[in-house]
């Protein structure tokens, strides 16, 4: 099979499906020559994901696409945490009182992102080092000069010694991120004080951005399109949506860099990624997709 890139628009077109219908086409096929793995046994099987669908339907440009559909994991999680940063700054805007603390939480909610990327980044280098320690016992066993196992023994230290050093980075960090958390509770607890305090005006208007912002059940899914011609695909389009009841309120594309970053995700780390919090690429583009609640309300 091969791995075709269309140099015009820069999305993938992956050829050489197998199947009896479109989905299987695609679900049968891989995303490049050398995957191990199918799409389908990819796409789904990843921690991301609560739940996924296939479907052949027609997308907003007229074309016959099979989609790919991906319920991501944390989305209320994630939901609440936006929506105590927007109201927060809603209430500190409609008072005046409350923009210091405001800013001391918004703060507070990027280092919390950091902290979380940068374990992630550490467990990577942790599973990675790890990995390459049983080539190098291997090497030294079959050593046939001293040297050499001088060689592999001073390496081997040298790995040990980074596993090391990325464990007591992690813990930091993961210190770091619970206290981050707590403070993070505990100010957003004393700005809906503050905010009570304000008077009647101010809550009933931040109780019918509440209203707004949780109706009808919200979740974050993420899609893949891809167009089939015979046994040929081509990964045509791919996105985040905000969905309510089941209807898609707002969609964000990710474009050609996009894609490549999610495709990344998906297929060299599924099982890494198991909440979409988890990762900057995603809770940005959820951030994107709650943009209009930014707005005064």
């Amino acid at each position: 099979m091969k791995l075709k890139v269309l140099a015009v628009t820069g999305l993938i077109s992956l050829l050489y499906g197998c199947g009896s219908n479109e989905i299987d086409v695609v679900k049968n096929g891989r995303l490049h020559e050398k995957a191990a793995f199918t799409i389908g046994d990819i796409f789904d099987n990843r921690a991301l994901c609560s739940s996924t669908s296939w479907d052949y339907t027609t997308d907003d440009k007229g074309r016959e696409v099979v989609e790919y559909s991906c319920t991501l994991n944390g989305s209320k999680a994630l939901l609440d945490l936006m929506y105590h940063s927007y109201a927060n700054a809603h209430a500190a805007s409609l008072s005046g009182a409350l923009q210091s603390s405001q800013q001391k939480l918004n703060s507070l909610t990027t280092r919390i992102e950091e902290n979380k990327e940068k374990i992630a980044k550490y467990e990577r280098g942790i599973v990675s080092i790890k990995d390459t320690i049983p080539q190098l016992e291997a090497g030294m066993a079959e050593a046939v000069s001293d040297v050499e196992r001088q060689n592999y023994s001073s390496t081997l230290t040298s790995r040990r010694n980074e596993i090391q050093q990325l464990v007591r980075a992690k813990e930091y960090a993961m210190n770091e991120l619970e206290k981050s958390e707590d403070s993070y509770q505990t100010l957003a607890s004393r700005i809906e004080e503050e905010m009570k305090a304000q008077g009647p005006e101010v809550s009933d208007i931040l109780d019918t951005f509440k209203d707004r912002f949780y109706a009808d059940d919200p979740i974050f899914t993420e899609y893949y399109q891809w167009t089939v011609q015979d046994q040929s695909y081509h990964l045509a389009a791919a996105g985040m949506r905000l969905e309510r009841d089941g209807e898609v309120e707002s969609f964000v594309p990710y474009g050609d860099r996009g894609i490549e970053e999610a495709l990344a995700i998906a297929h060299g780390k599924p099982i890494e990624f198991s909440a979409i919090e988890d990762s900057k690429f995603y809770f940005y583009k959820a951030d994107w997709l709650l943009e209009e609640y930014k707005k005064s309300p």
